[in-house]
């Protein structure tokens, strides 16, 4: 992920594949957010999460053309899997005292 800055801030954030060339599908849609007035944060978080996507594409051998519904079941649990920088927030059963009636 590349990120253009003008002033400190971020204008334009482009996607690039390990080559260093641009994952088109991925600029082009991160584009007409630009193009639509979108924040520099919300454009990031999409370009942080269509690295993700693109990611697993690739470990797939897949062309984003042909994800599937049935994909996205597979999708899912590669990114469980996928190691975050970010404290894991588990959800699981919680123990509730119940007031009697």
């Amino acid at each position: 992920m590349v990120k253009e800055r003008h002033g400190g801030v971020v204008r334009r954030v482009r996607l690039v594949d390990g080559n260093g060339e641009p994952v088109v599908a991925a600029c082009r849609f991160l584009d007409h957010l630009v193009d639509r007035g979108f924040s520099p944060h919300t454009i990031c978080a999409y370009a942080y999460d269509l690295r993700r996507l693109f990611t697993f594409l690739a470990a797939e051998g897949m062309d984003w053309c042909e994800f599937r519904g049935p994909d996205a079941l597979r999708l899912l649990a590669f990114l469980r899997r996928a190691p975050s920088r970010r404290p894991a927030q588990r959800l699981g059963p919680s123990a509730r005292q119940c007031s009697p009636r």
